[in-house]
């Protein structure tokens, strides 16, 4: 399965009342590029008119944790040692994170790696713009 980053513009009432077109991210999971626009364009019907103004492939590896306030993204590096060259080779790798705070994100991220057996170095954390993940 692949991440798809899908951005949507749609009209949305302001607080004020006052409408206002805004962009909104998703992050979709699923085999295809055709797939994964029919599933997010399919979130937004009966919403009001919206225009999907791009939707690409992502490096994001996986998902961690369940629905929460926001999406973070975690860059893992993980770290094997070749047995021929006795050298490291190092693997950069993306999750999509749920969580409330920046350090829970943080948490989450070391309490799946430390399942893991291969050495590892979370080398960011970051916030995302993404309003939901579907899979």
């Amino acid at each position: 399965m692949n991440y798809f980053e899908h951005t949507v513009q749609i009209k949305r009432t302001q607080q004020d009342g006052t409408e206002k077109t805004v962009s909104e991210k998703l992050l979709v999971r699923d085999l295809t590029l055709d797939l994964a626009l029919n599933k997010a364009e399919a979130m937004y019907q009966g919403q009001g008119e919206f225009d999907s103004i791009g939707c690409n492939l992502t490096k994001i590896a996986e998902t961690i944790g369940e629905p929460a306030e926001h999406i973070f993204e975690a860059k893992v590096q993980m770290i094997i040692l070749d047995e021929k060259t006795q050298k490291e080779k190092k693997t950069n790798i993306l999750y999509a994170v749920w969580a409330d705070t920046f350090d829970e994100a943080k948490q989450r991220v070391s309490d799946v790696m430390n399942l893991n057996m291969t050495e590892h170095r979370i080398v960011s954390i970051k916030e995302t713009k993404y309003l939901d993940i579907i899979s």
